[in-house]
This record gives C-alpha cells, sequence and structure tokens, in this order.
C-alpha cells in the first residue's frame, strides 16, 4: 500500500498540469462549478485547507497541497512548518518540500529530512525533492555521508553533487565502489571512471561483475547505470559504455539504454555504435527504438544518419523527413513533423530529448504542440498528456506565444481553459499579464483562472475580487478551489486565524498518537 501511495505522489508531482489540462479538454470528467445558497467564506476556506490534512489512497490530498505550493507564499511558511508534525508521511514530505520551494536557496533543508520520523520518510522525502531539483550539492553530500542510508539514494546524492561542480570526497566513493548493490557499485565505477581514478584492471573487475549477474538483474543494472552517466554528466566513461556494450546476452532496452548515454558522454562514439547497431537489426521495432535513441539523446545526427531509418514504412519515413529539418537546424519544422505523426511514444521520446539540445528546443517543441491543439488535429487525443506537459513548459518559457491564440474570437471554451491552465501552472507575473487577455465573455472556470493568476501577484484586491475568490474557494477543480480559498485568506488578514486552527488540529493528532 505505501509502495502504490508512493507511486501516485511522484506521478501527481510530475503531471498536475497535464491532468488539469485534460479536463479542461473535456478527456475527464470535470468537477461542478457551482454554489448553493449563502457560505461563510472563511468556513468554507478553512474546510478547502483542512482537506489537505486528510490522507487520501489516490492522493488527492498531495494534489491539493501541490496547489498550494505551487503558489510560492512566503505566508504560507507557518502552514507548512505545522506539516511536519503530520501523522501521514506525504503530508510531511509536502511541508518539507514546501519549506525548500519558499527558502531563498531554493533547496531543502536536510536537518528537517533528518528529523523525520522513520527511514522510508526521509528515502522518500530526498527522492521527491530529488525529482523536482530542490537538493543542491551541499545539502547533497551532507545526507550521502547518513549511514542509515538507502545505497541508490546515496548513489543519486553524490551524482547531484558532481553534476553541480562538487566532487564527493574519496570515503563517499569508495563506498558506492564496494556497494554489494550492483546498480550502486557500478555507479561508483562510473564516478572514479570521470575523475580518472580507474585503471584497466578494475575496469575489467566492474565490467565482469556486471557480466556475472542474472539476466534481470544485469538489465536493471545497466539502465541504472545509463541513467546515471546521464543525469549526473560524467564524461570521461565513455570507454566503460563501449565495453558495456561488448557484454554478451544484452537485451535491445539495456543496448538501447547504454547507446543514449554514450551519445551524451561522448557524441563520437555513440554515434558509430548506434550506426552499428542500425546496421544489424532491421525490424520495425528495432528501427523504432533506434530512432527514439537519437531523439531521447539529443544527438546531432546528420541527415544520412536519419536516413538510415528508413523502411518505407510510414512512421519510420515520416520521422527521417523529421530528421532532415532536425540535421539543417529548423527545429520548429522538425518538431511539427514529428508531431502530425501522432505517435505518442515518439512525441514522449522528443520531450525527454528535448532539455538535452536546449531552451531553444523546449520553446520550439512547445510552439509545435500549441499548433496541433489549435488546429483541433485529430491526432490532439492520439498524444494525450505529453501534448500538454510540451505546451505547459511553453507557458513557462514563452508566455507571449499565447497571447495570438487568446486574442482570436474563433476559441472555443476548452481550448481557452486549457490555455489558461497552463498559464497559471507557470504562475508568473507574464503569464498572468497574457492570461487578461481572456477576461471579457470568460468561463466560469476560467475566469477563476485569470483572478487567481492575478491575485497571486497582486499587492491587494478590491472587494468584488474578493466576493469571487470567496466564491470559488467552495467550487469546481479542487486545485483550483484551495488556491482561491488561500489567496481569500491572505488578502482578508485571516491565514493566521486558519493556520493557527490547522495547526492546533495537526498538534491534536499528533499527541493522541503518541
Amino acid at each position: 500500500m505505501r509502495l502504490r501511495a508512493l507511486q501516485i505522489f511522484r506521478s501527481l508531482a510530475r503531471h498536475s498540469v497535464a491532468c488539469a489540462m485534460l479536463t479542461a479538454l473535456g478527456l475527464t470528467s470535470p468537477h461542478a462549478f457551482a454554489q448553493y445558497g449563502p457560505v461563510d467564506p472563511f468556513a468554507s476556506s478553512y474546510r478547502q485547507m483542512r482537506e489537505t490534512l486528510e490522507p487520501r489512497q489516490n492522493g488527492s490530498h498531495h494534489t491539493l497541497l501541490v496547489a498550494l505550493r505551487q503558489l510560492d507564499d512566503p505566508a504560507l511558511k507557518p502552514f507548512f512548518e505545522c506539516l511536519l508534525r503530520a501523522e501521514h508521511w506525504s503530508i510531511r514530505v509536502d511541508g518539507v518540500l514546501g519549506l525548500a520551494e519558499l527558502s531563498p536557496s531554493h533547496t531543502v533543508d536536510p536537518s528537517l529530512i533528518e528529523k523525520l520520523p522513520e527511514d522510508a520518510d526521509r528515502d522518500n522525502a530526498i527522492q521527491a525533492a530529488l525529482a523536482i531539483n530542490l537538493i543542491g550539492a551541499q545539502e547533497a553530500l551532507v545526507m550521502a555521508e547518513w549511514e542509515d542510508l538507502d545505497g541508490r539514494a546515496r548513489a543519486v546524492l553524490c551524482g547531484e553533487a558532481q553534476k553541480d561542480g562538487v566532487t564527493p570526497s574519496a570515503a563517499l566513493r569508495a563506498k558506492l565502489l564496494a556497494s554489494r548493490t550492483p546498480e550502486v557499485a557500478a555507479i561508483g565505477a562510473a564516478f572514479s571512471l570521470s575523475l580518472g581514478e580507474l585503471d584497466e584492471a578494475a575496469l575489467r573487475t566492474a565490467l565482469d561483475a556486471i557480466a556475472a549477474l542474472n539476466p534481470r538483474t544485469r538489465a536493471a543494472t545497466l539502465t541504472e547505470l545509463s541513467a546515471g552517466i546521464v543525469r549526473f554528466q560524467l564524461k570521461g566513461t565513455g570507454e566503460f559504455l563501449t565495453r558495456a556494450l561488448e557484454l554478451k546476452d544484452l537485451t535491445a532496452e539495456s543496448r538501447a539504454r547504454l547507446i543514449i548515454a554514450l551519445l551524451v558522454v561522448d557524441a563520437a562514439k555513440g554515434i558509430e555504435a548506434w550506426r552499428a547497431t542500425v546496421a544489424t537489426e532491421r525490424t520495425q521495432l528495432a528501427l523504432v527504438r533506434a530512432a527514439h535513441v537519437l531523439l531521447v539523446s539529443g544527438a546531432r545526427a546528420t541527415a544520412a544518419d536519419w536516413d538510415l531509418l528508413r523502411n518505407q514504412d510510414p512512421l519510420l519515413e515520416g520521422i527521417a523527413t523529421a530528421g532532415a529539418s532536425f540535421s539543417k537546424g529548423e527545429l520548429n519544422a522538425f518538431y511539427g513533423a514529428l508531431l502530425a505523426l501522432g505517435h505518442r511514444q515518439t512525441l514522449a521520446a522528443a520531450l525527454d530529448g528535448s532539455p538535452v539540445l536546449g531552451v531553444d528546443a523546449e520553446r520550439a517543441l512547445g510552439e509545435a504542440s500549441l499548433a496541433v491543439l489549435l488546429e483541433q488535429s485529430a491526432v490532439v487525443r492520439t498524444l494525450g498528456d505529453g501534448l500538454l506537459r510540451a505546451v505547459a513548459r511553453l507557458a513557462e518559457l514563452s508566455p507571449e506565444s499565447f497571447r495570438a491564440a487568446l486574442e482570436t474570437a474563433k476559441l472555443d471554451v476548452p481550448l481557452t481553459e486549457l490555455l489558461l491552465f497552463a498559464l497559471a501552472e507557470a504562475g508568473t507575473k507574464a503569464a498572468a499579464d497574457v492570461a487578461q487577455i481572456a477576461r471579457d465573455g470568460a468561463s466560469a472556470r476560467a475566469e477563476s483562472l485569470i483572478r487567481i493568476l492575478h491575485a497571486r501577484h497582486a499587492t491587494q484586491l478590491a472587494e468584488p475580487d474578493l466576493l469571487y475568490l470567496s466564491k470559488i474557494g467552495g467550487a469546481g477543480d479542487p486545485a483550483v478551489s484551495i488556491q482561491a480559498a488561500w489567496l481569500w485568506l491572505r488578502f482578508t488578514g485571516r491565514a493566521q486565524e486558519c493556520i493557527e486552527k490547522l495547526c492546533a488540529e495537526i498538534n491534536g493528532t499528533s499527541a493522541a498518537t503518541e
């Protein structure tokens, strides 16, 4: 049950915007936006806030806490501090993350994680913080020294520090290398290689250890190794990866992951290995996998390389044609052609690879995705949440890209709401300014999003705005509703009163369980 809850926790943290945007498109069931009779605004707002303290198996309480964290409001700090004493582990983790997001360094406080009552709580907090980049090099190394830390967590923390230019101590590196967990030992070997500390004999020993594993464990180890090398940018591991590709009985998936890592750390060796694989493995599945390797790695492949994928199949012919645009630096044409194929897995690979290519690529993918949405192309439903994630990223990078669409009278209600959800997720002042364009004639849900975005950046609100927030804060989408409830509390000067009541409940529950 706890594992399932953690999976939901991570999933909601990554994809809350996609869920909301799918609702706007009508692909999931929307919540009713209605008020039934007079409601005490404080009581309603308090009830909304109290729902964050009631853990649900589907993780809906976490969705509400994520919505509050997205406000980036320093006035929430006392609330997050109270959450550290909550009974449920996921609520405590949200308290740690909320405080980290409000801190000047935008990093977690290791002492808060160390005070969590159970080892599993600490591991979950570390994993969640790593997933959203809330751990800096110094914090990572402090936690990596903890004796009771899981070996995988220690390896990841050392990797984060190394990525930020701070080399873990020799003692930590030795501890990784000596680990009995194959994945951890392999990452330890990669660390040593990247620092030039592993000689030929030690390299051979590391490879022999991987080769001796049973097939399932070997595949898992190579997956972790490849992902770690990419994530932590462990240059100098090209020879290790090249030799790993020579191991017997590699699965196709393991080979693909090794080549992705090799393309990232040593492009020349990587493309050589990729070409060799494409030359010998010509099944449809193998060629599609090879195409996705190029996309995920962000490899600077030539048009001739993309042409190696051609086999007269429409999908692969389309990818190869798109690749020709990529080789000429035409990113918008490249992503537009990929999206037109309507292939979900290909979009997922492009999404994974766009950050490797940089902000220009992420923007181009977002613009191409926005164009597909505005055309209401038949591929929208096929591409699913990947399309929406690309649009959400565009809202962060370039909210002005939404202006022309919101100004047109032809935009229907679901699409308007979808674009506003993306701008709300971005949450910036620039996003709030663009959202105002859609205010005239907006649906109830759209106006809620616009008003919340405005309130997030306002210093004071007029009485009509406060009244509207009070009406949102008891109806509509739960994440939108709780943001409105909190903003009403803050602008009416009743936030402290609400937090004190919530903290009293938490303290009472904690005392009862001690």
